[in-house]
């Protein structure tokens, strides 16, 4: 909503919010796991923004966490430990609700972030900016 708040074309906005929500979900974990990720960029600080990546990892916490799988006849083995070495889950009972935590913070975070722009009327000032940079840029200027 900020993202379309700010931009004034619609269909460049539209471009811009299926890239930022493609780039979320590459550095997430779902397509690729988020361990496996190069380390500069993409892991570290794009994939702690993104929200994907706490859903997908408190989706696989609560699926995986108190089942347990058949290895053969004999031996079975726990969900954690079936998806720990590819996904990193925690084996905390309550590590789902930390995640779903974070979750509700960032939508309260992007919820006061689209107060304040509201609030100062961010949209005006960005228009108005873009204005004097075509006046200044126009040939009947010089």
């Amino acid at each position: 909503m900020t993202i379309a708040y700010i931009w004034l074309d619609t269909f460049k906005c539209t471009l811009a919010l299926i890239f930022i929500h493609v780039m979320m979900m590459l550095v997430a974990g779902y397509f690729r796991i988020r361990d496996a990720l190069p380390e500069p960029l993409w892991k570290y600080p794009l994939s702690y923004v993104a929200f994907h990546t706490y859903s997908i990892q408190g989706l696989l916490e609560n699926e995986y966490i108190g089942t347990a799988f058949a290895v053969g006849e004999v031996r079975t083995i726990s969900g954690v430990q079936a998806v720990r070495g590819s996904y990193n889950i925690s084996s905390s009972p309550n590590a789902k609700w930390a995640n779903l935590l974070v979750l509700f913070s960032m939508a309260v975070g992007y919820r006061i972030l689209l107060f304040t722009l509201l609030r100062f009327n961010v949209r005006e000032h960005v228009t108005r900016c873009k204005f004097c940079w075509l006046r200044m840029y126009t040939p009947a200027a010089k």
